[in-house]
């Protein structure tokens, strides 16, 4: 699973993948560059996602941002 960073925020975006109970199974997934492409998870040694696995998108912000920082951020997620 790859995300394209398209639109920052004002400090970096951290993303991972976590199962239904909230439990997050991936690393997390710093993200400060726009235009970059950052792979959040393959199946390898550090991550199995099992066929059939539900999951959500684990995304947060590292600091905290006034009301005038951007704080809107998008892109395009690939899997």
């Amino acid at each position: 699973m790859q995300f394209r960073y398209e639109n920052t925020i004002s400090h970096d975006l951290r993303m991972g993948l976590r199962d239904t109970s909230g439990w997050q199974f991936t690393p997390t997934k710093v993200m400060g560059t726009k235009g970059a492409t950052y792979t959040i998870a393959q199946n390898g040694s550090t991550v199995s996602i099992p066929q059939g696995k539900r999951f959500a998108i684990n995304a947060r912000s590292n600091g905290f941002m006034w009301a005038y920082q951007d704080n809107n951020w998008g892109g395009h997620l690939y899997w």
